[in-house]
């Protein structure tokens, strides 16, 4: 389970960008990141790490910003689904709108 201020998370994308699909390691928790914790999402195979803070949670939004831009993310699905990960770990799907 992340810690109270760490979420890890994976994309296939070069960047958090509009369309970019986020997938957020839920460990067991059934609550999205809240206001002020950190997700820190690794870009596939570069292995870039861009680190966002959550600055406002909802169950159906997070807004987070990097520090220089600020992104909205929508459930991938009206469920946030949990993906399996080449990794073996759940994921609830996100993307940037």
């Amino acid at each position: 389970m992340p810690s109270a201020s760490s979420w890890t998370a994976i994309t296939d994308h070069d960047a958090v960008a509009s369309g970019a699909a986020i997938l957020i390691d839920r460990g067991y928790s059934d609550v999205p990141p809240q206001n002020g914790e950190e997700i820190a999402v690794a870009h596939g195979a570069s292995g870039r790490v861009t680190r966002v803070t959550v600055v406002s949670s909802a169950a159906d939004r997070l807004e987070v910003s990097d520090g220089r831009s600020y992104f909205v993310l929508k459930p991938l699905a009206a469920t946030r689904p949990n993906v399996l990960d080449p990794d073996g770990r759940y994921r609830e799907g996100w993307v940037v709108a």
